[in-house]
């Protein structure tokens, strides 16, 4: 008895206007598209800044099925929240998206607000789970002026 097994791909592209980042759909390793980024970011004391919007877009720029964005570690210096929001989609080439640039989509923001004051280092850490299973961890490590 032969068996034979097909090979099922799918493409992830999970991008906020800040940081883009592709996933290679060719990828040989399973967990090519499960990764940890650490981000640099600077803030005022007591202001309010908009660190990312997480959002996720099909090949038609219709957004994907649905997208679990958590803190998982919040600052000890300050407010992180994730709110809903809308942003302007921005994909660079080659991500075959580019041609959604300029589009509007919902997302979750994530809003840090560091205590009155402060100066000095903070970080936070959002984790997001897709509708196909990929995880991204983010570490945004922040310096506080």
């Amino acid at each position: 008895m032969r068996r034979s097994i097909a090979a099922v791909s799918a493409v992830f592209i999970f991008s906020d206007p800040s940081f883009s980042q592709q996933v290679d759909p060719s990828a040989q390793d399973p967990n090519a598209t499960n990764r940890d980024y650490s981000i640099q970011r600077f803030a005022i004391g007591g202001k309010k800044s908009v660190f990312a919007n997480f959002y996720s877009l099909k090949l038609d720029c219709v957004p994907s099925g649905w997208q679990e964005v958590a803190l998982s570690k919040p600052p000890e210096n300050g407010e992180a929240k994730l709110v809903e929001a809308m942003t302007i989609v921005h994909f660079t080439a080659p991500n075959p998206r580019v041609k959604c640039n300029g589009k509007s989509t919902k997302s979750t923001a994530l809003h840090y607000t560091p205590n009155k004051g402060y100066k000095g280092s903070d970080s936070i850490e959002v984790e997001t789970i897709s509708e196909s299973g990929e995880h991204h961890t983010f570490t945004y490590n922040i310096t506080v002026k």
